[in-house]
């Protein structure tokens, strides 16, 4: 039983070896597929976000849309306008009759539409001396425990077509991050995980290019 086994190890090894001298990795830009077609549509309208809890002093809808605004113009061959939702009730983005209602001046629309959620929490962690940062901000830090803020991204995006009402898209991204800062800016982390979202999002709904390894055998 040993000797079989011994035999069939050496030659999963030898075959791996043949296949990596007769194989070759290669890096392949390969587009994706889009869920939408938006050169159907003429026009893109996004409404402000539905925001989960408000934020004094820091409007969280405003600098999404505006940043989706921006980076979808300059790809999206269309028109891009901005509309305003009144978010007074649940369920408003599953109404088929409300989108149908509120896009009737513009059937061949398509709303980029959704809700966010930012959120932020302070964990204790302990901390040696290795890791103190000697001529930073915290190099009066002893060893023992420190505070860390953790900041969290959740946008649930929806494309809805105005003329049915209908959800053509809709995902939800999330993006998080540590900072050891405790005092870390909430509008900084919020411009620094957002980004990450927004190239996400553009790059599956605009069917562009990923990168993907693959192996070309040789002969």
């Amino acid at each position: 039983m040993r000797k079989s086994k011994a035999f069939l190890v050496a030659a999963c090894i030898l075959q791996f070896a043949c296949f990596s001298e007769n194989a070759r990795k290669v890096n392949l830009q390969i587009p994706g597929p889009a869920p939408v077609t938006l050169a159907e549509y003429p026009e893109v309208a996004i409404t402000n976000f539905r925001v989960e809890k408000e934020t004094p002093d820091f409007d969280i809808s405003k600098e999404l849309v505006d940043l989706l605004a921006f980076e979808l113009g300059r790809e999206y061959k269309g028109k891009v306008v901005l509309r305003t939702v009144a978010w007074n009730r649940d369920g408003l983005v599953e109404d088929k009759a409300f989108w149908k209602t509120f896009g009737a001046d513009a059937e061949k629309t398509l709303f980029l539409t959704g809700g966010v959620r930012y959120t932020q929490e302070i964990r204790k962690a302990m901390i040696d001396d290795d890791m103190k940062e000697i001529d930073g901000p915290f190099k009066n830090v002893t060893k023992g425990l420190t505070e860390r803020r953790i900041f969290s991204l959740v946008l649930d995006v929806c494309l809805i077509r105005a003329n049915s009402g209908e959800i053509a898209f809709r995902k939800e991204y999330k993006e998080a991050r540590t900072f050891p800062n405790p005092n870390q800016p909430y509008s900084f982390a919020f411009y620094e995980l957002l980004p990450r979202i927004e190239k996400r999002f553009l790059r599956e709904i605009m069917g562009q290019e990923r990168s993907q390894d693959r192996y070309l055998i040789l002969k």
